[in-house]
């Protein structure tokens, strides 16, 4: 049995092992999938389950403003500028890790505020517009591994055995600046730090919570908890709610269906067992298929040969040439013809022919060579210049002594 006949052996039995065990890392994945895990992704959306969603604090707005309408922001104001004339009528909540950085957002809102709106923001983030508005109020970022710990200021809501504590929130964010002489702090943190701060403009209140992990669904979960978020939003007059969803800028610019195309298709062939074996089937035929057929259309590629060093091959066919016709004295003058250009260049001295001794002083401090070595060499150049013909041994004298005088001179 050759090569070729072992390998489509082998092949086959893996593609026979592949497809018995399909059916058992399917039932795997079935039971795997089933198996839901939970999604720690903040989103902070009202009608989800999740940990980070807000559903149950939805619920509870809806006991903490009895009898009141709880609106979603959209759905009464859908452009910014129509929500700076509600403000009569309504408060407003937010809770979530940013806010729209929009200078019209930012506007509206404030104005929605000053014309007698209550606007109560859980966020870990004030964009600039808004900040700058409510004069430069900004947040700092306290890093503890401690469990946070929440104290309301008012004495009527202080209690020492009243202190809530977030087993899930360690390092925070916290009120850093903001309008001392106006605003109020209403609760701190176990360092003193203002998580929540009360900042009246016009004829309504800012509210400024830095912790919206602490209305979520998780942190409802024990009952201290929650009555911290109740005593938080006791502060708001009892109207209707204006439920700010989510930021403008994620409504804006994120496509609704964040799921590629392709996908519902998809889902509908794995319900069906039978058309999800055929599909997978038809994807390992096509692949096989590729595999073969580009083993079988590759091409050799020809090895392509290094080419040689033909400087070199030109400078020995040269030498030759000037040996072989026993011109000698030619060579020899080029040779003296290469040193002076090298004399030039490395040494940076203009030399004439007459090699007298004041050059050849100046050739032996830049070279850093006995006198009497350069004064050997010179003397030996004026001898072969003079000759009408050299023979072999004077030419390879005077090569040698050129080539030891360029080592040495580098």
């Amino acid at each position: 049995m050759n090569k070729k006949n072992i390998y489509q052996l082998s092949l086959i039995i893996l593609v026979v092992v592949f497809l018995a065990s399909m059916p058992f890392w399917y039932k795997v994945e079935k039971k795997t999938k089933s198996l839901k895990k939970l999604d720690w992704n903040p989103t902070f959306k009202k009608t989800e389950t999740k940990p980070y969603a807000s559903l149950a604090l939805y619920v509870l707005l809806e006991d903490i403003f009895p009898d009141k309408k709880i609106i979603q922001r959209a759905k009464i104001a859908p452009k910014d500028t129509s929500l700076q004339r509600l403000g009569k009528k309504y408060n407003l909540f937010f809770v979530h890790n940013q806010m729209d950085n929009d200078a019209e957002y930012a506007s509206s809102l404030y104005f929605f505020v000053s014309g007698g709106g209550e606007a109560f923001l859980a966020t870990s983030e004030v964009p600039y517009h808004l900040s700058e508005m409510l004069e430069n109020l900004s947040l700092g970022y306290h890093y503890t591994k401690e469990n946070l710990s929440i104290q309301f200021t008012n004495t009527s809501l202080k209690d020492k055995k009243r202190v809530y504590t977030y087993k899930n929130i360690s390092s925070h964010y916290y009120v850093n600046n903001f309008n001392k002489e106006e605003g109020v702090v209403l609760a701190t943190d176990q360092y003193n730090y203002p998580i929540l701060v009360k900042i009246p403009v016009g004829n309504g209140n800012f509210y400024i919570c830095t912790i919206p992990l602490a209305f979520t669904n998780f942190s409802m979960l024990d009952s201290p908890n929650s009555e911290f978020i109740e005593k938080s939003l006791s502060y708001l007059p009892i109207r209707d709610v204006l439920w700010e969803d989510l930021p403008s800028w994620e409504t804006r610019f994120k496509n609704k269906s964040t799921r590629p195309t392709g996908i519902k298709e998809l889902a509908f062939l794995k319900k069906n067992e039978s058309l999800w074996w055929a599909f997978l089937l038809s994807l390992f035929s096509i692949f096989l298929f590729i595999l073969f057929r580009a083993k079988r259309e590759q091409r050799i590629i020809p090895i392509a040969e290094s080419y040689g060093n033909t400087s070199l091959e030109f400078a020995k066919t040269i030498g030759r040439l000037y040996f072989n016709f026993k011109d000698h004295k030619n060579l020899a003058e080029k040779k003296i013809i290469y040193l002076n250009e090298f004399i030039k260049n490395s040494l940076q001295i203009n030399i004439s022919d007459s090699y007298d001794e004041n050059t050849i002083q100046k050739i032996s401090q830049k070279a850093a060579l006995p006198y009497q070595e350069v004064q050997e060499l010179f003397t030996l150049i004026k001898e072969v210049k003079e000759k009408a013909q050299i023979s072999d041994s004077e030419l390879l004298m005077l090569s040698k002594q050129i080539s030891n005088f360029k080592k040495k001179a580098k």
